[in-house]
């Protein structure tokens, strides 16, 4: 079968053409009237915190600082105490009945606080015969203190009249001072005779013999008594 053709009339072609390029035409307008980029929008709300992540190794330590300043000295450790050797006297009825000093001891606070001295005196006292009593004074005196710190007769009594007598004393006495610190203190033991008929004679006649030995403790505080 033979194919037919037919002729379309020019000004059909014509309006084809037109159109295409018309087309042509408005899409290369539309391309040429794009305008610029705006500006970007605000940031939206944040969103919801995520989960802690793993702890992240120890860092390097770091330089070592300089040197702090000394700190100041504490208390003492225990309480400072003070014995001292025995110290003997003889007492003879020709010391009359003047004080006599047989050992003195200085001592020095190293706070404020307070000292604690204990002496403890034992020997011997004799009475003559035909008489009944005889006895001395033991003493411990502070620095240049009229009256003594403490003090104790030790000796005999009352005994009977007939015959030379000795017998053995022993007298602890303690007393306490409140101290400042650096407080310079001198004890001093003291003998002393109290009766006018203690030996069998005069002179050089020994009435007592009498041996001390001293104990100095110092006490920050003092014990509260009700």
């Amino acid at each position: 079968m033979a194919a037919t053709l037919t002729k379309v009339p020019a000004h059909v072609g014509i309006v084809f053409v037109r159109a295409v390029l018309a087309l042509a035409l408005f899409s290369l307008g539309l391309l040429a009237c794009s305008g610029p980029e705006g500006k970007p929008g605000s940031a939206g709300p944040p969103g919801p915190m995520g989960e802690v992540g793993p702890t992240g190794p120890t860092g390097p330590a770091g330089p070592m600082g300089p040197p702090g300043q000394n700190g100041q000295p504490g208390p003492e450790g225990g309480t400072p105490i003070l014995l001292t050797d025995p110290d003997s006297t003889t007492l003879t009825f020709a010391d009359g009945a003047a004080i006599q000093e047989f050992a003195s001891y200085r001592v020095i606070a190293p706070a404020a606080g307070f000292f604690m001295i204990r002496t403890h005196f034992n020997g011997t006292v004799a009475k003559r015969d035909g008489s009944t009593r005889c006895y001395v004074a033991v003493r411990v005196r502070l620095d240049q203190e009229p009256t003594p710190l403490v003090l104790q007769n030790v000796g005999v009594f009352e005994a009977p009249a007939a015959g030379r007598l000795d017998v053995s004393v022993a007298a602890p006495l303690a007393g306490r001072i409140e101290v400042q610190e650096g407080q310079n203190i001198q004890i001093r033991l003291e003998l002393q005779r109290q009766t006018d008929d203690c030996a069998d004679g005069l002179g050089p006649t020994v009435i007592a013999q009498i041996t001390g030995q001293t104990e100095v403790a110092w006490f920050r505080n003092n014990i509260q008594t009700r």
